[in-house]
């Protein structure tokens, strides 16, 4: 992969809803208001290519002194029923998932954490 910033493309970035990552960052800002700037851990379930992992990895770095961590799991495996979902969107992650470059662009997308 040779890009030089995050990969948001195409079917990569269908989990990036801009008034998605605003509603993120605000629970981030409040949630840091609340705890007094203490450590905030987060745990993402599904993380698909990572597009939002680096939201919740950036807002505690501003709002909240840097103090957090973030955990992302995703299992990654087909789920996807095409019998039920013969949407263009459905049979493209279902070609991603199988050849695993959802993975691979979690990891390329994630080495921007911090930058």
């Amino acid at each position: 992969m040779q890009q030089s910033g995050p990969n948001f493309e195409g079917v990569y970035g269908v989990t990036t809803n801009p008034m998605r990552l605003a509603y993120m960052m605000g629970t981030i800002w409040l949630l840091s208001q609340e705890t007094k700037s203490r450590p905030l851990n987060v745990l993402e379930v599904g993380s698909w290519c990572g597009s939002l992992a680096l939201t919740w990895r950036l807002a505690p770095e501003l709002y909240n002194g840097g103090k957090g961590k973030l955990t992302c799991i995703d299992v990654r495996a087909l789920f996807i029923d095409l019998g039920a979902n013969t949407n263009e969107v459905s049979k493209e992650m279902d070609s991603a998932l199988a050849d695993e470059e959802p993975f691979k662009v979690f990891q390329h997308n994630v080495q921007f954490f911090s930058r």
